[in-house]
């Protein structure tokens, strides 16, 4: 059994399962966004998930959590592997109203908004060159007007080719759709203004630590609230919060999570970001590029059978790394993002702190990602790599 959940806009998944249901002998598809199908599926659930094919699709399974239940004691009393795809726009296993976890008996997927490498049809290979240190020279910089907009694009399916006005609607549109229907499947919001506020306010922290206070002094709202009205925005794939990497004795550590929205485009149109909004302001750029990284790299791990981790460093006495990749093996990753086309050594000196001071038995490899066109060396085990190859 596998659940998949994710970002990617609802007729954009659902488009993709009712094709993959279309072109397969042996699948029932099933969307609980059928009037008649809820109805069933939250009055009969044994009767509704019955079926006589290879495979059953659900859809938007978090409209009827009932049905977890059913099909738990449905694979219990049949183990064969592959009877059931679950789909959903909110995350189905934090849910408060879903007792069951299905814990080993089923295979959660991250279905993350298209990265730049998959609309260009790229396979990912970034991980793996981290680790062989193959990165390719690009031959030509990315340059500043075309890294915003690809930024400010994001990576929604259908917006892609839209006007910058109407993605900007569509964006809006669909956090509308979100907070005034797909909220309710498991929340009792009785402030939607609030909600609404908070989420522009969080695109705005963006690859930053979350302090709770300074958010809800903005807001007129209490910490708690900013703290559980963050996890419902996380359960609808809104947001994610990267933690710190602590696997260290170092007492100095900082035990803050970062905050990130889950697609550019979407962080963009929350700010009313344009692309003169942006060209020319280095911090702008600098908040959409760290969040762009973050979300190909997420995507990128998702999608990889390798167990890494990701984490970002920050320690009371100044020293802070955007990401640490881990792989739970000999090796620990520091990966720096710079938007500019130039990089130097100390551009990396963190990397350098980090290597000499944490990682103790560990071998550490060094990535300074910028927007020039070459990879080349700063020090042992530390590379400057452009950013294209993120997706080249």
């Amino acid at each position: 059994m596998v659940i998949v959940g994710g970002a990617r806009q609802k007729t954009g998944k659902t488009t993709l399962v009712k094709a993959f249901a279309a072109s397969t002998s042996g699948v029932e598809y099933r969307t609980l966004d059928d009037a008649k199908h809820l109805a069933m599926a939250k009055n009969d659930p044994a009767s509704f998930i019955s079926h006589e094919g290879a495979l059953m699709i659900i859809d938007e399974i978090q409209r009827a959590p009932d049905v977890i239940l059913a099909i738990k004691m449905a694979v219990d009393s049949n183990s064969r592997q592959g009877q059931f795809l679950l789909t959903g726009s909110a995350d189905v296993r934090t849910m408060p109203t879903v007792t069951e976890s299905l814990a080993g008996r089923v295979r959660h997927l991250r279905l993350c908004s298209l990265t730049q490498g998959e609309i260009l049809w790229n396979p990912p290979r970034f991980l793996g060159d981290i680790y062989t240190g193959n990165f390719q020279n690009i031959h030509r910089e990315i340059p500043g007007q075309e890294l915003v907009k690809i930024a400010l694009r994001g990576g929604f399916p259908e917006p892609i080719n839209f006007s910058e006005k109407e993605r900007m609607i569509w964006h809006r549109d669909y956090i509308n759709s979100l907070l005034d229907r797909d909220l309710k499947d498991f929340a009792n919001i009785r402030r939607r203004e609030a909600m609404a506020n908070l989420l522009r306010t969080v695109a705005g922290w963006s690859s930053k630590l979350i302090n709770f206070d300074a958010v809800a002094s903005g807001l007129g709202i209490t910490a708690t609230t900013v703290q559980s009205y963050l996890s419902m925005l996380q359960m609808l794939y809104v947001i994610d919060r990267l933690p710190p990497w602590t696997a260290t004795d170092y007492q100095r550590v900082n035990k803050t999570d970062k905050l990130f929205i889950s697609d550019t485009g979407l962080m963009a149109s929350l700010l009313g970001w344009g692309f003169r909004d942006v060209q020319l302001d280095a911090d702008r750029i600098g908040k959409l590029v760290e969040t762009m990284v973050f979300n190909a790299l997420s995507a990128q791990i998702y999608a990889s059978e390798n167990p890494y981790c990701l984490y970002h460093y920050r320690d009371h006495s100044g020293h802070e790394i955007d990401f640490i990749l881990d792989d739970h093996g000999e090796h620990l990753v520091g990966i720096e993002v710079k938007s500019g086309t130039k990089v130097c050594k100390d551009d990396a000196k963190n990397l350098y702190w980090f290597s000499k001071n944490i990682t103790k038995n560990r071998t550490f490899i060094g990535v300074v990602l910028y927007s020039g066109e070459h990879s080349f060396s700063l020090g042992e085990n530390i590379r400057a790599v452009p950013l294209q190859c993120l997706w080249a």
